[in-house]
């Protein structure tokens, strides 16, 4: 660290904090409120007299070595020192004979709970009020309570499975915490990534025959740890829905890859993800779109839990980057090859066929398009996407 122009005299410079004294310090002070013995700020300091009696108004000091202040030349180890006589004294034997009602003596406080919502489990060990002077959405609830989303809905069931809608309702408390050790467990992810118990132990060795106990063992409460849920897995890519009956329904074709998700993903995520990204401290959706090269309407659609401004981005929780698409090029023509939806732009002058497996994310990023034009030129697609329709063709592009 820099030495301040106001360092005092004589003191160490080899010096990682300097303090400069206010009215009314004492060495006693400046020690307890930078964390270093009497005997350290003495050593830094040895313009410091004695008694402490001659500390300059104004002028800094020396409060922290850097690094090992044992490594310091002439530091010696103090031991020894001042020393008091403690008078001996004696008490009163203690009647044994008196009993503690409880094995922790002092203050235990009740809580106070509203009563619960209809369904909501009756012997949970912790319940939320609802509060009407802060946030009272599932989302907000369940990373409060370090429980998933799914937990909250389960042990709740008056709660709406729908996200974007699910809230606690006034009046009521709800089960946040089943046990005072609700954990995600061995069994959790089995179920959840459609793995047996051997082949988690299998691909992570290090939990030995005892699973739950190995999965948490020696892990502090804000820490994290990888977990390998699958080796070389596959499946098929989403796909487009069929138009109407007039036109027939084609074959799906397309099949692709994807990487597993390291880590819990949350509701609602697309189909097919072929890459996922786990959020890591200091992310937001606009870096993890760049680092991708993808457009918010793209990530929002395959993550649709993040919500529309991003508000649910969750750390340790992994999202797609990158959805599913089907296998051949996309091509585009001046004229529209196929049936059309009503209402597209009358000066469309590039047009593609939905083919199965497409998605409007696909389109957009073929055509370096935004979903608000995609949407603008297509209205009948509808403003999620949702009748996108093999088989027509799209305006991708306007004149």
């Amino acid at each position: 660290m820099a030495v301040p122009t106001n360092a005092m005299t004589g003191s160490n410079r080899d010096c990682g904090d300097w303090y400069t004294i206010i009215k009314g310090d004492t060495c006693g002070l400046v020690s307890v409120a930078n964390y270093i013995s009497l005997s350290d700020l003495y050593f830094l300091n040895p313009e410091i007299n004695a008694n402490c009696t001659n500390l300059d108004l104004g002028i800094a000091y020396c409060v922290e070595p850097v690094g090992d202040i044992h490594t310091y030349p002439g530091y010696t180890t103090t031991t020894g020192g001042p020393s008091i006589t403690v008078t001996p004294v004696t008490f009163a034997s203690v009647n044994t004979a008196i009993t503690t009602p409880t094995p922790r003596a002092g203050f235990h406080p009740t809580p106070s709970y509203l009563p619960q919502a209809p369904g909501t489990l009756s012997s949970c060990y912790t319940y939320h009020n609802y509060n009407s002077s802060h946030k009272n959405d599932c989302s907000f609830i369940a990373f409060l309570s370090d429980i998933t989303t799914d937990q909250l809905i389960s042990w709740n069931p008056s709660l709406s499975s729908n996200l974007s809608s699910c809230s606690l309702q006034a009046g009521y408390s709800y089960c946040t915490a089943q046990s005072s050790a609700t954990k995600y467990m061995c069994g959790n992810i089995e179920s959840d990534y459609s793995v047996t118990a051997a082949q988690l132990t299998t691909w992570n060795t290090w939990l030995g025959s005892n699973c739950d106990a190995n999965l948490y063992a020696h892990l502090l409460v804000d820490e994290m740890r990888p977990l390998c849920v699958g080796v070389n897995a596959s499946e098929p890519v989403g796909t487009a829905n069929p138009g109407p009956s007039t036109i027939p329904s084609q074959t799906p074709t397309a099949t692709g890859t994807t990487t597993v998700s390291m880590g819990p993903t949350a509701t609602g995520e697309v189909a097919g993800c072929k890459k996922y990204h786990t959020v890591q401290s200091g992310d937001s959706c606009a870096n993890i779109e760049t680092t991708y090269g993808i457009s918010f309407t793209q990530f929002y659609a395959w993550n649709p839990s993040i919500g529309s401004n991003c508000e649910n981005l969750w750390l340790g929780y992994v999202y797609c980057v990158q959805g599913p698409a089907s296998s051949g090029s996309i091509s585009a023509t001046a004229t529209a090859p196929a049936p059309t939806q009503s209402g597209i732009a009358s000066n469309c002058d590039a047009y593609y066929t939905v083919a199965s497996g497409d998605s409007c994310a696909k389109i957009e990023t073929q055509y370096n398009d935004t979903f608000a034009q995609l949407y603008s030129w297509n209205p009948a697609i509808g403003n999620n996407c949702q009748n996108l329709w093999v088989g027509y063709a799209v305006c991708v592009g306007i004149s």
